[in-house]
């Protein structure tokens, strides 16, 4: 997220909330984030940046096929983003991740 704020962007939209990365098994950002400050997750909204995650962007549009079409773009992005298993692949897990201990 830091190299998203340096780089000058102020508003961040995504594709997968936190809640997903650590559903399907690519908790990385959030093991990060709780080593390094010991917090879940980061504000939405903050002096940085203010951040909205696809779905509730598009569950706000007006029932109708373009919400339709969006809401069905959305789900195809996210499943052709996951494995047949259900989660992310091994190497996206941290195979071979080195421990500082």
């Amino acid at each position: 997220m830091s190299a998203i704020v340096w780089s000058g962007f102020n508003k961040c939209v995504f594709l997968f909330p936190y809640e997903t990365t650590r559903d399907q098994g690519i908790p990385h950002d959030l093991d990060i984030m709780y080593e390094l400050w010991r917090v879940p997750r980061y504000q939405r909204r903050n002096r940085y940046c203010a951040t909205r995650d696809i779905a509730s962007l598009v569950a706000a549009l007006p029932p109708g096929p373009r919400r339709a079409a969006l809401e069905q773009r959305a789900k195809d992005l996210m499943r052709t983003s996951i494995s047949p298993r259900g989660s992310f692949s091994d190497a996206s897990r941290g195979r071979g991740r080195r421990d500082v201990r």
